[in-house]
């Protein structure tokens, strides 16, 4: 790595400057408010960050260390590269990217040329608490490019470039590429209110999803245990990754890749947390999908310092390049990055800092097996036992500040799937209620009631579960009947039954996959109420004998 130059200023260029060093030329790509301290002829000396990619190697350089980590910290965010990255830099000091990630300001980082708002929400998600305090001047969060001469944002927004903004910027390029001005005008009035209004979230929420939108996760963040010692259930697991941690700490070392895999809400995310707060290491946090090339990883992997966890969620959804690379620098902890190509190219190996790799996968059997063996440690994480969520509950109404009476917690732990992200869900849509229709206390009573009226049922089912459950025995008599046929019958795509209804109902023994179709079992014509039929093709009364040649023998 290099991590810092001092030299001569050759040339200065509106985006990079060249610093004469030792006889060599080096080309630094900068900020705008680093590159105006620089003047062709003097000596200056730069921060820098070196980003690796499949086919070149770019420098950046910053007025400061704090300017440079920030930097590479923002990097680590999803969907947020160097040059985003530097475009932040551009627009905000690294105290004001503090405090707008602090504030949660939206607004403010949706002035950055590329972000929108859902990425906006996306960076203060995925930075809050990890950029750490401001320690600059409080009363000016922009950096010196992104302020007028007077010292003021020139429109009185955070977010501009000099003196010129978003739309003077918008109408200079489009301008540059041969628009017409009066074009640009009107292409910029077009997509003004789109990029100004708040989005919208097209899609129908399930309180019994485990999967977690971005405002849930932020919630989760500040329910998750901190401690092996706090993390409640998956007791065999828990004992197991303390062996694995403790034995490295005296050691001296880091412990080896970690492998979590199992449903959606189990705690995978929460365990990584604690594996870096007990090794008292950082921890970068990023997604398969997020790394969408071999040298996106690189990049990565070649700015962790020794002793870091590196996080990567969804892992059998990464690239096969990357996947690939990944193999080297879990065994030997050095990438060899391709430079060029033809004949020509040249394989440049980069050293990397000894890490620890915690993957999360809730399709354990799509990793390929030579990825899958490299993990020293593998964890499957089961659904829990209702007390365990009960005491889940509990904790969490506590640091929420709900009162809570212990039969309330065990009306809705019976009804969470076995999954604490429902749970934790659940007891907020039951706070909600107690406090606006009730007295503020979570009893069993409003549990109940709240439920009802979210449509989630004693055994946890929702709207769509039941859908199913009653088409497939009330109109098909229990099946067999294909996937297809069952989801234009409850009005959902095939995939959605498929994916989403399906796994609960299975696991709950409600309905059964076979080569003919979809079955319903004695448990779900129990649940709705009603008798199987009998093997004559009438309904079973309750003296009927159906024999042992039923479907359900």
């Amino acid at each position: 790595m290099i991590a810092h130059l001092d030299g001569v200023v050759t040339a200065v260029a509106p985006d990079a400057a060249v610093i004469d060093v030792g006889g060599v030329g080096l080309f630094v790509q900068c900020s705008p408010g680093t590159l105006a301290g620089f003047r062709p002829g003097e000596r200056a000396k730069v921060s820098t960050s070196l980003v690796v990619r499949e086919d070149a190697l770019t420098l950046y350089g910053f007025g400061s260390e704090d300017e440079r980590n920030t930097f590479e910290l923002l990097q680590t965010a999803s969907g947020i590269g160097p040059r985003l990255a530097l475009a932040m830099l551009a627009t905000f000091s690294p105290d004001g990217l503090r405090r707008a990630v602090a504030a949660e300001d939206v607004t403010a980082l949706t002035a950055v040329p590329g972000i929108g708002r859902k990425g906006a929400q996306r960076i203060v998600l995925e930075l809050a608490g990890r950029l750490g305090s401001p320690v600059g001047d409080p009363k000016s969060g922009l950096s010196a490019s992104a302020v007028a001469a007077d010292g003021r944002a020139a429109d009185g927004r955070p977010g501009l470039i000099g003196t010129l903004t978003w739309k003077d910027q918008v109408r200079t390029g489009l301008v540059n590429l041969g628009w017409q001005a009066r074009d640009a005008d009107q292409a910029i009035a077009i997509v003004e209110p789109d990029l100004l209004a708040p989005s919208e979230v097209d899609r129908t929420e399930r309180f019994v999803s485990p999967l977690a939108d971005a405002d849930e996760r932020q919630i989760e963040g500040a329910l998750r245990p901190r401690q092996l010692s706090e993390f409640v259930g998956q007791a065999r697991l828990r004992e197991q990754l303390m062996l694995v941690l403790e034995g490295a700490m005296r050691r001296g070392k880091a412990p080896d890749h970690v492998l979590l895999s199992g449903p959606p809400g189990l705690g995978k995310t929460t365990i990584a947390m604690i594996i870096a707060a007990e090794l008292g290491a950082p921890l970068r946090i990023t997604s398969g999908p997020a790394i969408e090339r071999a040298g996106d990883l690189a990049s990565m992997l070649t700015s962790l310092n020794g002793g870091e966890v590196l996080f990567i969620d969804e892992i059998h959804r990464l690239a096969r390049p990357a996947e690939e690379m990944l193999y080297l620098a879990m065994e030997d902890f050095r990438v060899d990055v391709m430079l060029g190509k033809g004949p020509g190219a040249t394989a440049v190996p980069l050293d990397v800092a000894p890490f620890t790799l915690v993957g999360a996968t809730t399709r354990a059997g799509l990793l390929p097996a030579p990825l899958r063996d490299r993990f020293g440690f593998t964890g499957h994480l089961d659904f829990y036992e209702a007390d365990e969520l009960g005491v889940i509950i509990r904790r969490s109404a506590g640091l929420l500040g709900v009162r809570l009476h212990d039969d309330g917690a065990e009306e809705i732990a019976g009804r969470s799937r076995g999954t604490p992200r429902i749970a934790n869900r659940l007891l907020r849509r039951v706070r909600d209620f107690a406090e606006v229709r009730g007295d503020g206390v979570v009893s069993k009573v409003a549990a109940r009631a709240a439920l009802e009226l979210y449509e989630v049922d004693e055994s946890g089912l929702d709207r769509l579960d039941r859908a199913v459950l009653t088409v497939l025995v009330e109109r098909f008599g229990g099946g067999p009947v294909g996937l297809s046929t069952l989801a234009v019958a409850v009005s959902e795509e095939a995939e959605t039954v498929e994916e989403v209804a399906e796994p609960f109902l299975v696991r709950a023994g409600l309905i059964a996959r076979t080569p003919r179709g979809r079955v319903a079992t004695q448990a779900a014509w129990a649940h709705l109420g009603l008798m199987p039929p009998s093997p004559s093709g009438r309904q079973a009364g309750p003296g009927d004998d159906a024999g042992p040649s039923t479907l359900f023998d």
